[in-house]
């Protein structure tokens, strides 16, 4: 219900949220007042008495203009901060005095004077929350009632899978459910609080909290645990994702971006053939050795000396003709290069035929 009538006042135009809100402190001035008597004589008071009546129904004309003059009216609600809360102090203490000064004059019988200061913290109490109320929802609905959050599935516990996990982690927009990986090595264990799990284990994951993809990390080289996820895929309408098709037999990119990952049918996923390097052929070509990667800016060229890096040269030289790219695939290699490496980068072309005599010299 409250958050049926918080929708309806966000759908007003600008003149009924004012007017609404006006009404609303109004009905709290005089709530206040009535709090403020009946604490201070200790229990729920009632009179006819007109100067009670007089006191009670002035404080919103005075109150609600020195509102509207502070500018308590002209704030969004969803930016209020501390400094709106100074505001609001003040013009309640302002409301305060003058209204004070009136009862004061006005005294009606047996009008305790201390209810005018347990005037001012009951209103100040209750302006203030109900304000502070308002924008917690009004973040609340924006941030999480108002996205679609898509469930998903990283299957693969790799460098790729919590690359992607660390990429979306603080994604309104998705909602990590499970890790999954057939590895024993890490079944039933937890990767930033949340359970690996096995692949059988995805229809309960499903039934309990409808999945909406499977983010495929890793290489898949069984044919039946292919065909089992593709199965279950297809029987529980859970969408498969995997890298682009240009990038799926270069599948070791450090910095997972899930736009990198399209959506491809179970039986297209499985007329996907791996194509897997020769391990011990391209160590025997790089490893304690110097390479010359050229064109090491671009999206092949990067791919390269990720995979160079990770095969142990003596050193690295990045010859790109374009300096940010230079400065990009430097920076990514510098964050991984655990092994210290040596890279050398040089802005130039290769058809710069001094330069690139003067690197092979080097």
């Amino acid at each position: 219900m409250f958050i049926k009538l918080m929708d309806l006042f966000a759908g007003l135009s600008n003149k009924s949220k004012f007017i609404v809100l006006i009404l609303i402190d109004a009905l709290i001035l005089l709530l206040s007042i009535y709090i403020a008597i009946s604490v201070r004589v200790g229990y729920f008071f009632y009179t006819s008495d007109v100067k009670y009546i007089f006191i009670s129904i002035i404080a919103p004309f005075i109150c609600i203009p020195i509102f509207y003059k502070a500018g308590l009216y002209s704030n969004v609600i969803r930016y209020i901060n501390f400094n709106f809360i100074l505001k609001i102090f003040i013009a309640i203490m302002l409301y305060c005095l003058f209204w004070g000064f009136i009862v004061l004059i006005i005294r009606p019988d047996s009008f305790p004077r201390s209810v005018i200061i347990i005037n001012i913290f009951i209103s100040l109490t209750l302006i203030t929350n109900i304000r502070v109320l308002a924008k917690v929802f009004f973040d609340f609905n924006l941030n999480y009632l108002k996205t679609i959050k898509r469930n998903i599935i990283i299957y693969g516990i790799n460098s790729e899978g919590i690359a992607l996990f660390e990429s979306i982690k603080n994604n309104k927009s998705f909602r990590v459910i499970s890790f999954i990986d057939e590895s024993s090595e890490f079944q039933n264990r937890y990767i930033y609080n949340i359970k690996v799990r096995s692949l059988e284990e995805i229809k309960d994951l499903n039934r309990k909290n409808k999945i909406n993809d499977v983010f495929i990390t890793k290489f898949i080289k069984s044919k039946n645990e292919l065909n089992a996820l593709s199965k279950i895929c297809d029987q529980n309408n859970i969408s498969i994702k995997t890298k682009t098709q240009d990038e799926w037999n270069n599948f070791v990119a450090k910095d997972t971006n899930i736009n990198a990952f399209e959506k491809i049918e179970p039986s297209e996923f499985l007329k996907r053939n791996v194509v897997e390097s020769d391990y011990f052929l391209l160590s025997k070509n790089i490893s304690d050795k110097t390479v010359l990667i050229t064109g090491a800016g671009g999206s092949i060229g990067s791919e390269i000396t990720s995979q160079t890096l990770d095969l142990n040269p003596s050193s690295i030289i990045l010859l790109e003709q374009n300096e940010y790219a230079l400065f990009k695939i430097k920076e990514k290699l510098n964050k991984y290069n655990k092994n210290k490496i040596q890279i050398h980068s040089i802005l130039g072309s290769t058809t710069n035929k001094k330069l690139i005599e003067e690197i092979m010299q080097k």
